[in-house]
């Protein structure tokens, strides 16, 4: 009816509008957000749409907030876009077809009464008219309370679905002689229903003998479901053997793609002539398919409830099982990436120059072909192979060809250039590791997640080195390398390491204010942080900006980049109000360069959040937190690399506001998925346990937090100690459970072995806070000397800058003033009272002996 409907009112010249919703794999595919989006894509396109510049302007600044497609926009935004063309379409008709289909559930959707408010808000001032169809469905008794709803009613239908029973007839050429006692069977069995009218016919229609047409209209009246399987078991014509297998894979392709797909893509996937290639879905698959408007769509709602009731039960009658859709799909995804257009180096190095270089522009050529499977392929060959139950053989030596040469760093600069830095990547390889483990067999076949990023790139600069003009892109490859391995945290391996070498050779190759020199050189002062050379970087951050400022401008994104990490720097060499600033500045200028949702504004809001609690200001850091969450986590969901930052900083916020319930839960689901991923050594793995570890003890979940110091220890015994701090930190939590459960000396024992062990040079955070708690315990034990090793342990953190003092001798402690001091100043620092503790430093003609031992380390945790 809607589809009969859309052509009778653009025959008279209506301008009508038309969607119709269609349940798939992906609910994110079925929602009003997408509704709002092909509204706008269709007024859009029409000639009598005007004064759309601002929207093209706004559209602009959305794709790259939600690079993953509209879909990913929280719907409040498209609409207020798609209600702004529709005002200015006067008379507008809008059809919604199936809107039973449509997902209302989700944290920026909106409810079934508001989503009919907003219809009925822009239909009544632009005098247009929107007409819904769908199935009976309780969701809707709203729209029956304000009067807005028909049901049409079998008796109300037939002489509709009669009408239309008789153009049908005569279209497929049925006999006339039979005319009306098939339409008298309509009348009787139909019950009203268009879809049930239409499958009869074409099922009478595929009878290719008189007696067989005969014995059809005669015999007991098909259900739908019958229909469906007549129709894929007993085609008009028989299909040859590859005709069949084609139609499987078509329909499996279907049933689990997380997108509707284009007829091109299906296409371009199965190999299929080009010229022909709808003729052939429509054929192979009627009645079952539309492919109107170049997608492949299924023709009614049940269609897919059919599949579904095949998958259920297992049911095989069909040839084939619907639980082989993903496997098929994974297969079809990895043949286009490992095309050899993608291995051919040249591909690769248009897309690696572009993305350290925006103004560089690449060729059509080097390109995947438009309307190819490509695009649907790099985007969901990890979701289809993740969910393969059982991979075989020949689809994980695929997958190995596929993550060990080029074609895989053709999909990462690929990646990047459509969704922005590495959104595409990470958490493509972050399910990849999780699933190598889970699934047995997987892990001794499948290529190491971690390394296949270094095989790849280096077989890539392998091959820049052998051209004769390759050396600039053989560097590139290098540099990508170390990208990775430091966006992952991975600070130590052999790549990182020659990052400097890199840097300068590049700077030798181009000018020194050339994108890609300014690139590496951001680079080289990311690795500084990771190594703990936070001034080292700060020189380098400040020195960047101070370039861009000159070269761009304060209103160019380079220069807020450059100014952002900046201001990372402060944060990480404690200078917090000088955080502060400059977060506050950026986030200010990223929201006005890429929106409310881009990832650069959230992760300035990030920082921001994280820099106020570290001041002690607690609330106002958890609301910013909490916002930016709730943005990123709508769009993103809760895999993506940003979401998962934000939501440990927030939890770590919960935990000091004294929120442990809420931040337990967060802690635990976070920890799963680390765990599934890396190996216990990885240093964000180890600040997760760590911290939640914490999170019980101060919980008083007592058994909880002795569990998880066992299962740390267990499973990281060989390389903790590689990360001292971590090391530290964790004897922290095993001296105050100790404590806890009343073991005071072993607790001072525990804590007062890891001070003495440490060397100068090894001092940190976590021991500077050791030293406070264990005071507190020596002084509630109070035995002998215990007071005195309370205060001893505070020796050399603080020296006297009056100018006045007497020099001690090399092995003498500090004066009792000078260890009361430290103590006092420290107790501030740690309850994020900067200020205060300057104050007092300061008044006493004071300073740190070392500030870099209250320096923060890399990590997403707050408080270290």
């Amino acid at each position: 009816m809607a589809s009969f409907l859309h052509k009778h009112l653009e025959t008279e010249g209506r301008k009508t509008l038309v969607y119709r919703f269609q349940r798939s794999a992906s609910d994110i595919g079925s929602t009003a957000t997408v509704l709002a989006a092909s509204i706008i894509d269709q007024l859009l396109e029409s000639p009598t749409v005007s004064h759309t510049s601002g929207i093209i302007v706004e559209l602009d600044k959305l794709s790259t907030e939600s690079s993953l497609g509209p879909q990913h926009c929280p719907f409040q935004v498209l609409w207020t876009i798609a209600k702004s063309l529709l005002l200015s379409t006067k008379g507008f008709h809008l059809i919604i077809d199936a809107l039973d289909e449509c997902q209302f559930d989700g944290p920026v959707l909106p409810g079934i009464a508001t989503f009919i408010e907003h219809l009925l808000e822009v239909a009544r001032k632009a005098n247009g008219k929107i007409l819904i169809f769908s199935r009976p469905d309780p969701q809707f008794n709203i729209a029956r309370q304000r009067s807005l709803l028909m049901h049409m009613t079998e008796d109300e239908v037939t002489n509709d679905v009669l009408t239309f029973a008789r153009k049908e007839y005569e279209r497929l050429q049925l006999p006339s002689r039979e005319e009306e006692v098939v339409l008298e069977r309509i009348r009787s069995s139909s019950h009203g229903s268009f879809w049930w009218s239409r499958l009869f016919l074409d099922y009478l229609g595929r009878s290719l003998q008189t007696t067989d047409f005969q014995i059809r209209l005669r015999g007991v009246p098909p259900s739908v479901e019958e229909f469906y399987r007549s129709a894929l078991l007993n085609p008009p014509l028989r299909l040859r053997e590859n005709e069949v297998e084609c139609r499987r894979d078509i329909l499996l392709m279907y049933y689990q793609a997380q997108r509707a797909l284009k007829t091109s893509e299906i296409e371009d996937a199965l190999s299929l002539r080009p010229e022909i290639s709808t003729q052939i879905i429509s054929n192979l698959c009627r009645p079952l398919v539309n492919t109107e408007g170049g997608f492949f769509s299924l023709a009614h709602p049940s269609v897919r409830e059919f599949f579904e009731s095949c998958e259920r039960t297992n049911d095989m009658s069909l040839g084939f099982s619907f639980s082989d859709s993903h496997a098929l799909l994974a297969e079809k995804c990895l043949t286009t990436l490992l095309n050899e257009k993608y291995a051919d180096k040249q591909n690769v190095k248009q897309y690696l120059h572009v993305n350290y270089d925006e103004e560089y522009q690449i060729d059509t050529d080097a390109q995947p072909r438009n309307g190819s499977f490509y695009h649907y392929a790099s985007r969901y060959w990890y979701h289809h192979l993740c969910h393969t139950r059982s991979p075989s053989p020949t689809l994980l030596r695929q997958a190995n060809d596929f993550l060990l040469n080029l074609q895989f760093a053709f999909w990462v600069e690929y990646s990047r250039k459509e969704f922005g830095q590495f959104i595409g990547v990470t958490g493509a390889m972050d399910r990849l590791r999780s699933w190598r483990f889970r699934v047995p067999g997987v892990s001794k076949t499948l290529a190491d997640i971690d390394s296949c990023f270094a095989t790849s790139y280096k077989k890539l600069s392998a091959a820049y080195k052998a051209d004769g003009d390759g050396e600039l892109y053989q560097w590139l490859a290098r540099l990508r390398i170390c990208d990775y391995y430091l966006d992952l945290g991975i600070n130590n391996n052999e790549e990182v390491g020659c990052l400097d070498q890199i840097a300068m050779t590049l700077r030798s190759l181009l000018e020194p204010n050339h994108p890609v020199v300014l690139r590496a050189t951001a680079t080289t002062a990311y690795a500084r942080f990771h190594a703990g050379r936070m001034r080292a970087a700060w020189r380098i951050y400040a020195g960047l900006t101070e370039s861009r400022r000159k070269i761009a401008g304060e209103n160019d994104q380079r220069f807020v980049e450059a100014l952002h990490f900046r201001g990372e720097s402060e944060y990480y060499l404690t200078n917090f109000e000088d955080a502060i600033a400059i977060f506050a500045k950026t986030s200010t200028e990223f929201l006005r360069l890429r929106g409310l949702g881009g990832g650069l504004y959230l992760a300035a809001q990030v920082w921001y959040g994280m820099a106020l609690a570290q001041m002690g200001q607690l609330e106002t850091s958890l609301e910013v937190l909490q916002t930016a969450m709730q943005k990123r986590q709508s769009v993103f969901g809760l895999h993506d690399a940003l979401t998962k930052l934000i939501r440990i900083a927030m939890a770590d916020v919960l935990r000091a506001v004294g929120r442990h319930d809420d931040a337990i839960k967060h802690f635990r689901d976070i920890a799963r998925g680390v765990r599934a991923s890396f190996s216990p050594c990885n240093k964000y793995r180890l600040d997760i346990e760590i911290v939640l570890a914490k999170t019980y003890l101060e919980a008083n979940m007592i058994q909880d937090a002795q569990i998880m110091i066992k299962e740390i220890e267990a499973a990281g015994s060989r390389g903790l100690r590689q990360h001292f701090t971590r090391f530290c930190q964790l004897h922290h939590v095993k001296g105050l459970l100790l404590a806890k459960e009343g073991m005071v000396t072993e607790a001072i024992n525990c804590l007062q072995g890891i001070l003495t062990e440490a060397e100068q040079d090894q001092n940190n955070r976590a021991l500077l806070w050791i030293r406070l708690d264990l005071a507190m315990l020596l002084r509630e034990r109070n035995d002998e000397g215990d007071e005195y090793q309370a205060s001893a342990n505070f020796d050399n953190i603080v020296r006297d800058v009056s100018g006045n003092s007497e020099p001690g001798f090399l092995d003498e402690p500090d004066p009792p003033r000078l260890l009361d001091l430290a103590e006092k100043a420290l107790s501030l620092v740690r309850c994020g009272r900067w200020s205060e503790a300057r104050l007092l430093l300061d008044s006493e003609h004071l300073d740190w002996n070392i500030p870099s031992d209250l320096w923060l380390w890399v990590s997403d945790i707050v408080f270290l």
